[in-house]
């Protein structure tokens, strides 16, 4: 059993929803709550929503009240209030004052508009305390409405108001009072005998009108509503995997991770039984569309990847569900837009679908998964090999767009939106990351092969697997010891260089030769703020002395805060001429050859993949991958300087999601001891965002650690299955165990989960199974360990 003790100084991210089976969800009514441990106000902690932007505010939080003082600064408490128990759907907070009171206040969402939970309060001396306990409901509502204020209805008194057509109504046992000042609240005078306690319950209910919220508020007080709370912590110990460490914030990391996962996931009305998922489930984004598939449709493949880092093995269920509906959605799209050659990005989503779905196979050994799956697998993989309308294969394989990749500002190259970007066409490049994901797509789908006996398609994989691994070679850039970029014709890396910059003008003469045939690439800089209806020719000569002309012209000329960026379908031996139309003649350009020397993080995926020849994996990793290097202090960032300088204002960042795929490959590929400081590193900025900010980010600035993207978002949850790869432990089942290596971290660890009991120091690893088998192993040799 995990057990946690969390206050305002520790990891924090307490989100509160409807959850699972104890809560049918419906459309447009999720409330969800956040609690702050960190309050400034005159109140020890509070409960927090937006009832999903229907209210400004809503704060739900006690008073302590002794002796005429107000008990709430952190000064005032021998034990600052921490949260001792946390679940999706759940939370318990205790604090002591002077050591004299014990207090102790939990609250369970029962269903999607009640929350309901106890507040008790025990005496720790041997005297009478007379204490008053204040249960405070302030709600400020959006637009037209009433802020919360007390009311009565023959001896029942609660709090009320009205937001947006919520009328909420608080409710507590033990005939309190009603008050206003200085917050709307119910207060109810105690005393506590020596060494003695008293408890009461309370409810919050918030349905459309009052009657509604106050009758209901009636049944749910005197209901044995507390089973289903008991009933819901258990069924979330079953699923939760108690880490402990020699970092007790780390530990921390790991429990809150998993907790915020679920917060994700719920039971939609239409199909009982059928966990949906909700990519951004806060008190700001709450409603929930009638057609749940659109916001399934917003997870990509790579953040599902990562989200399996916390969901695997303890929810598998939850996972295979997010896995094989990624891939019913992906074929419906493709199925509805047959021979369309203008994906967008889902339809060709980062190809490791296969790769996932072998993991869970490893797992559950259920060869039903993979054979419904296999045929659907295979037609996604074709996506990135058959031309969708020639239906022929393609020798050039290329990325849509750089949003696929999910890389903030490291990908400036392609990137059109910020100020420091480049804007080369991502099309018209040779990725590695892309040729990695399909080699390692492709081993996947060869084993999936080899397990359902599909001889023909297994050959078929393996050739491909082949194919992949010479193209990915074919990227490694000698000069700069890495794997990197190259134009999508000419299999180069080029350099670039300035051939022309000036004023814009009709016609201008330029009349240059290269050495070797150029991909040309054009920025234009309009004068004012103004977006220009304009076309850009080119003209000049092929390798073979050809003309060739291109012209750019609106929709595909995108102007994006006064600059606009072209980039060549044609290779030019020989530039002519280039004239404009519809420009200023104040506007300004600059012509150049496309400069593919600038690498970022998504080059260093072929130690993912496990592609690559030894000795360029080995060059990459000692001389790009220094856990020491001050660069890396909070991990790999995006991108680093190349041969040439970064523009100034780019701001660098740490992907949490990226450097999980590429310690991931690190640890596989034998340099755990590596993977394990950097992610040492990583847990820096993660905590530093728990803590400081109280949430999971995307990204962190490599120089000032500042988190930055979405709260709370998927792809900022602590990996932990990489966490235990990397310490050579891989947990099939509370009965099966994979091991192997040395643990590489300074402290043992401990994992407890299902009456699983593992510890591991070095490559000595004790194991207790629920059955009560025990079993010791004392080798980094690999080894298969069950409770039989």
């Amino acid at each position: 059993m995990h057990i946690i003790s969390l206050d305002r100084n520790s990891p924090n991210a307490f989100v509160l929803v409807p959850y699972g089976a104890f809560s049918i969800e419906k459309p447009n009514k999720d409330q969800v709550w956040i609690l702050n441990l960190d309050c400034k106000d005159p109140y020890p902690f509070c409960l927090t929503t937006t009832y999903g932007l229907r209210a400004k505010s809503v704060r739900l939080f006690p008073n302590l009240i002794h002796e005429n003082r107000r008990i709430s600064k952190p000064k005032d408490f021998s034990l600052l209030p921490r949260v001792i128990e946390y679940s999706p759907a759940s939370i318990s907070i205790e604090a002591e004052y002077q050591n004299q009171i014990k207090f102790l206040f939990s609250c369970f969402f029962i269903e999607p508009e009640v929350l309901v939970g106890n507040s008790q309060i025990r005496n720790l001396t041997e005297t009478q305390i007379d204490i008053t306990l204040q249960l405070a409901l302030n709600l400020v509502p959006m637009g037209k409405g009433e802020p919360s204020h007390p009311e009565k209805v023959g001896n029942n008194q609660f709090i009320t108001g009205y937001t947006d057509n919520l009328e909420p109504v608080l409710y507590m046992t033990g005939g309190p009072t009603a008050i206003s000042n200085p917050f709307p609240a119910l207060s109810i005078q105690l005393n506590l005998l020596p060494s003695s306690a008293q408890q009461l319950s309370w409810t919050l209910v918030s349905k459309e009108t009052k009657s509604q919220s106050f009758e209901r508020a009636k049944k749910i007080i005197t209901s044995d509503w507390q089973n289903g709370f008991h009933a819901h912590i258990m069924e979330h110990k079953g699923l939760t995997i108690g880490i402990k460490t020699g970092e007790p914030e780390w530990d921390s990391a790991f429990f809150l991770s998993q907790v915020n996962a679920k917060t994700h996931f719920l039971e939609y009305i239409k199909e009982p039984g059928i966990p949906h998922f909700i990519k951004i489930r806060l008190p700001d984004s709450s409603s929930i569309s009638d057609n749940l598939d659109s916001k399934s449709k917003t997870l990509t493949n790579l953040e599902l990847n990562h989200l399996c880092q916390v969901l695997l093995p303890a929810e598998i269920d939850n996972a295979i569900y997010l896995i094989e509906n990624q891939i019913k959605i992906q074929i419906a799209n493709l199925e509805r837009n047959p021979g369309n050659n203008n994906y967008e990005t889902i339809y060709k989503g980062c190809p490791l679908l296969a790769s996932l779905l072998l993991e869970i196979y490893e797992i559950n050994q259920d060869i039903r998964l993979l054979e419904r799956s296999f045929p659907d697998l295979c037609k996604l993989y074709q996506l990135w090999i058959i031309d969708p309308v020639s239906g022929t294969e393609m020798d050039n394989l290329h990325w849509e767009s750089p949003t696929q990749l999910q890389i903030d500002s490291g990908l400036f190259s392609f990137d059109i939106w910020e100020s420091y970007s480049r804007g080369l066409d991502i099309k018209k490049v040779e990725s590695p990351a892309l040729y990695a994901m399909l080699l390692k797509e492709s081993k996947a789908l060869s084993k999936i092969s080899k397990i359902l006996g599909e001889r023909s398609e297994m050959r078929y994989f393996n050739h491909r697997v082949k194919e992949f691994q010479q193209r990915l070679e074919d990227c490694w850039q000698e000069k700069m010891c890495q794997y990197g970029y190259q134009d999508i014709n000419t299999h180069l890396c080029s350099s670039g260089e300035t051939v022309y910059q000036d004023h814009v003008s009709s016609e201008v003469e330029i009349h240059q030769n290269f050495t070797k045939p150029q991909r040309l690439h054009c920025q234009i800089f309009a004068s004012d703020e103004y977006t220009r209806a304009c076309r850009i020719r080119i003209k000049g000569k092929s390798s073979k002395g050809e003309p060739i002309e291109e012209v750019f012209k609106s929709p595909g000329l995108l102007w994006v805060s006064g600059r606009a960026h072209l980039t060549s379908k044609y290779l030019y031996q020989e530039i002519e001429t280039l004239s404009f139309e519809g420009l200023n003649l104040q506007d300004e350009f600059i012509l150049e050859t496309v400069d593919l020397t600038q690498t970022d993080i998504t080059c260093l995926l072929p130690f993912w993949a496990d592609g690559g020849m030894e000795k360029h994996l080995q060059e990459m990793s000692s001389t790009l991958l220094d856990s020491h290097n001050d660069l890396l202090s909070i991990g790999i960032p995006e991108t680093w300087e190349g041969e040439r300088p970064l523009p100034d204002d780019l701001p660098l960042r740490v992907n949490v999601l990226w450097n999980t795929l590429i310690l991931e490959g690190l640890a596989n590929y034998g340099e755990s001891q590596k993977a394990a400081e950097l992610f040492t590193n990583i847990m820096r900025g993660i905590v530093h965002g728990l803590k400081d900010y109280d949430g999971f980010f995307p990204l962190f600035d490599s120089n000032t650690v500042q988190p930055v993207g979405q709260y709370n978002a998927i792809s900022g949850l602590v990996p932990i299955h990489l966490f235990l790869i990397i310490a050579g432990i891989k947990l099939l089942s509370p009965t099966k165990v994979a091991l192997w290596g040395s643990n590489p971290f300074p402290w043992p660890i401990e994992i407890n989960w299902k009456g699983l009991s593992l510890w591991k120091e070095g490559d000595h690893t004790r194991i207790t199974f629920p059955n009560g088998a025990a079993a010791e192993h004392n080798s980094e040799k690999p080894v298969l360990i069950t409770a039989e």
